[in-house]
Order: C-alpha cells, then structure tokens, then sequence
C-alpha cells in the first residue's frame, strides 16, 4: 500500500504528542518537529507507510535520546489486555462458535493503537466486538485452510495485543510461530511482550529482526523471510502490516479494526468496520 498525503500530517501529529505525553520542554519538541519535517521532505517516495515510519521515529528517538518512548506505556498496555482477556475469555467459553468469538477477541485487540488513536478504549468496546458484524468475514475459507494448515504464522502488530491474540492461538489449536518486532517501535509488539502476555505458553515467540511498523519483508532477518514464504497459512495483525504486505501473494488473512480514512479508501471498507479478509493482491 503506498503513502497518501495524509500519512505526512498523521507523522507530524504523532511527533508532536509523543512530546506532549513525555512532556519535553517546548524547544525540544520544536527540534522533533522539524527533524520529522526534514525526513518527511527527504523521503516523500518511500514505499509504504510503514517504511516512512520507521525513518520517521528513528530520528524521534534520536533526537528525544529515548530509545524507546512508548516503554512505560507498553507496560500497562500488557497488564490491562491481561486482566480484560480473562474476562473475554468467559465470553468466548459461552459462545456457540468459539473459533468465531476467538476472531471477535483478538480484533478488540487491535483497538490498542497510539499511531491511530492515542485515546483508544479496549473495555468500552468489549460489547461492541461481540455485537458487531465483520464488514468482511472470510471465515469459510479461513476454516477450511485452517483445518488443512500444519502449522500458523500469526505476526504480531501492538503491545498488549498479545494477550487477546493468544486467545485465538489456543482457540485454533495449531502450532503457532508468533512474530513480533524486532526493536522498538510506536508501541509495537516486541517479544518481552508478548512474553509478557502469555504468548510464550502457547506459540514460539520469534522477533522478526524488523523495526517498521508492519512486517516489511526486505527488513526481516532471512529465517523470518523463509518463515513466511513456507507458512501454510499467516494471520496479520493491525493496519501497519496490512500496509506492508497487501500486495504480497501468501495464504494471508488480514484481522483489523480500520482506524483511518487512508486505510479505509485502500480496503474498501469504512472507519471503525471490522475486517477478517483473505489476501486479494
């Protein structure tokens, strides 16, 4: 998925409250903003915006001299997926369609996104997930390679996530390879936690040696590469690896809540709608 114009004002909103929520003094905030300004002229061709925002958060952190901003938040993020996954875990033990109601668990993960929406709220839409239709639900075909699949990649998008994507590995009941980031980025998965959410028990936990936000597969150490050239079946999580990876061939669905207008165009789908759809490149 190319960049849009919009991706440059969302980058520049995203500099501007990382600083207000680390609370910089006003001239260092000053220096990320034309330091993200300078990158984004710089680099108005890069592929994808998961490629833009790697450049573009290097040089946040360079210029913060924080390596990893979103560390603390990351930290609750994991403590309270855990303690609503619990409760959503009796939702999906009641369900008459307990794959179906695992699909439903893991996209209320996908609410969990700083880039997209800093104010986001994980237990005032548990009611909504269950409620609400997929605006496409590739479910027949997801269940019949399933079933034929040995094993599934299932790569990772954001901290605390975790805990509801285990939800649907143990609901799949396959070997699962869950793939994270490999270094901080926004507040991206990284393999501590998903560890940290009991992923660990129930999936071998691989970092993907990659730091963009979406799986950018020129990026990724070459095991990873050959990881997802060999899966049988992958699930990808969230808009960034949608964005790096919507023209790729692969038995590939994507599980997502659309949260912006630029996904929403490329997709085909609205705002807020709820997507589990099989790769269509």
């Amino acid at each position: 998925m190319r960049i849009a114009d919009d991706c440059y004002t969302c980058f520049q909103r995203q500099a501007v409250g990382i600083c207000r929520d680390l609370g910089v003094a006003e001239h260092v905030e000053g220096r990320v903003v034309r330091a993200v300004r300078t990158v984004l002229d710089e680099n108005a061709e890069r592929d994808t915006p998961p490629h833009l925002a790697d450049a573009i958060y290097r040089v946040i952190k360079e210029v913060l001299g924080v390596p990893d901003p979103f560390a603390d938040r990351k930290k609750r993020d994991n403590e309270t997926a855990l303690s609503l996954a619990r409760e959503v875990g009796l939702i999906i033990e009641k369900s008459t369609d307990r794959l179906t109601a695992a699909v439903k668990a893991a996209v209320l993960g996908n609410v969990i996104d700083y880039a997209a929406d800093p104010n986001f709220d994980v237990a005032a839409e548990i009611d909504d997930v269950f409620d609400k239709e997929f605006a496409v639900y590739d479910y027949g075909p997801f269940k019949k390679e399933l079933n034929d699949a040995g094993w599934v990649l299932y790569i990772a998008d954001n901290a605390g996530e975790a805990a509801f994507d285990r939800l649907l590995v143990e609901e799949m009941g396959k070997p699962t390879v869950y793939l994270t980031r490999g270094e901080p980025i926004i507040n991206d998965c990284l393999v501590e936690d998903a560890i940290a959410c009991g992923m660990g028990e129930v999936a071998d936990v691989v970092s993907s040696g990659c730091a963009t936000p979406g799986l950018v597969l020129d990026r990724c150490d070459d095991k990873v590469v050959e990881l997802f050239r060999t899966a049988p079946l992958i699930i990808a999580k969230g808009m960034g690896n949608y964005e790096a990876l919507s023209d790729v061939r692969a038995p590939l669905y994507f599980l997502l809540k659309v949260k912006c207008g630029v996904v929403a165009r490329h997709i085909g789908y609205d705002v807020g709608d709820f997507v589990f759809m099989r790769s269509r490149p």
